[in-house]
């Protein structure tokens, strides 16, 4: 009785209605596949992936009776799509195709594109390569926001809070593109966004950058950063970041040292990037915890 009734709302013009409808089927589906519950006569993770795309189509059209709150329904929306291919993971090139216009729609509005990156983001942790085709969309988006932020008057608004949407845009191309060539278009839409980032957005994409392969990236932004702070811990625990993606670099690197001279050469990189560890810790503000991490890599 209860997913009838959820099949029969879930397609309400009701925003809240129809995004209530659809939290309950997904929560539904997901805990029967987890618990390997089968219905022959009800496809119902089918059910909630229909439902879910309805939810999605209803918000970014802006219909409904309250368009004001059109943004809380659109990240209720968006958790549905993130619990349904968590499970089923084969469902996430469905709602790329989906998101991706949505993505180029919500343009204009900040929250709403921070929502849909946030999630397309999560969408290519769990699927490597999804987001393929939204590459040359993704390059234009970045280059758009690069305008736009040339046009605006300086200090306006926090520099950390609007360069969100742009942080997880660069970062699902180090998704998509890790391990492949960049193409030119990608090469000058990522300097064009890395250029107007400030500080903290800068390291957190220099960080994604380690965890995604590009340590090429990683070592040239982690150096950049390092000119720029204002103490010597700062200043040592980002020398040492560049020293280790120096290191990985190395060992990644496609030349004509064999794997004992790359071994070697990275190992004194690494040694030299745990001095620069050790040299920035204190004994009011230890680093034990990346000391023991870098020991491990090294």
């Amino acid at each position: 009785p209860i997913i009838h009734l959820c099949q029969t709302f879930c397609y309400s013009a009701q925003l809240s209605v129809a995004a209530s409808s659809t939290q309950l089927m997904t929560q539904l589906a997901v805990s029967c596949c987890r618990e390997g519950l089968e219905n022959p006569e009800l496809d119902i993770l089918g059910e909630a992936m229909q439902a879910i795309e309805s939810l999605c189509l209803l918000v970014s059209s802006g219909a409904g009776e309250e368009p004001m709150r059109g943004i809380n329904y659109l990240r209720r929306a968006l958790k549905c799509v993130i619990a349904l291919c968590t499970t089923r993971p084969e469902a996430t090139g469905q709602f790329v195709d989906i998101l991706g216009g949505m993505l180029v729609s919500g343009e204009q509005e900040r929250v709403s594109l921070l929502a849909v990156c946030e999630t397309l983001a999560c969408l290519a942790a769990i699927k490597q390569g999804v987001l393929s085709l939204l590459v040359p969309d993704l390059c234009n988006l970045i280059s758009g926001i690069v305008v736009k932020r040339e046009l605006e008057p300086a200090g306006d608004g926090s520099q950390t809070e609007k360069n969100k949407p742009l942080v997880l845009l660069l970062t699902m191309l180090l998704q998509t593109l890790r391990g492949h060539a960049w193409s030119q278009e990608v090469e000058e839409a990522w300097r064009s966004g890395v250029e107007i980032l400030d500080y903290w957005s800068k390291y957190r994409v220099a960080r994604g950058s380690s965890r995604y392969g590009e340590h090429r990236i990683g070592q040239q932004l982690f150096c950049s950063l390092k000119e720029n702070v204002w103490n010597e811990q700062q200043f040592y625990w980002l020398q040492s970041l560049e020293l280790f993606s120096t290191g990985e670099q190395i060992l990644a690197g496609e030349n004509n040292k064999s794997l004992h001279e790359k071994l070697v050469q990275s190992g004194n990189v690494f040694e030299r990037g745990l001095v620069a560890l050790r040299a920035g810790s204190s004994v009011t503000k230890p680093l034990r915890s990346e000391e023991h991490t870098s020991e491990l890599q090294s």
